[in-house]
């Protein structure tokens, strides 16, 4: 079962990198609809690709978009912190199942990886 729950949590840690990434992406997509000037925005209307109705609508979806991805990135670190933790606590053969219910809670929320990680976890520490 330790074997199990390492690698449930390290396909999840890869899973949470790679959306740690997708949200600084979305962090640069919102700096730079936030720095778009009317030019640029005159001409997209007048090609059809913009749906918005002024410069100041995408400068708000712009901020709007770059404080979503700030707070998912650092929530993703958050959850990258723990998962490391919970792995650290089955390779040391540690008796607490705190690490394991809060990344089942986590993996509620975020990856099915976590969940099984945890309930792996749970059960190693049961076999003791």
């Amino acid at each position: 079962m330790k074997s199990a729950t390492k690698t449930m949590y390290t396909i999840g840690r890869i899973f949470t990198i790679l959306e740690a990434v997708f949200s600084c992406f979305m962090v640069v997509l919102g700096i730079v609809a936030i720095a778009a000037n009317q030019e640029v925005f005159r001409q997209a209307m007048a090609d059809g690709y913009s749906k918005f109705e002024s410069p100041e609508a995408v400068r708000a979806f712009g901020i709007a978009m770059l404080v979503c991805a700030f707070i998912a990135f650092v929530v993703q670190v958050v959850v990258l912190l723990l998962a490391k933790r919970a792995r650290k606590a089955v390779e040391e053969n540690e008796k607490d199942t705190k690490p394991h219910i809060i990344m089942i809670v986590i993996g509620v929320f975020s990856n099915v990886f976590y969940i099984l990680g945890g309930a792996f976890g749970l059960a190693a520490i049961d076999k003791k």
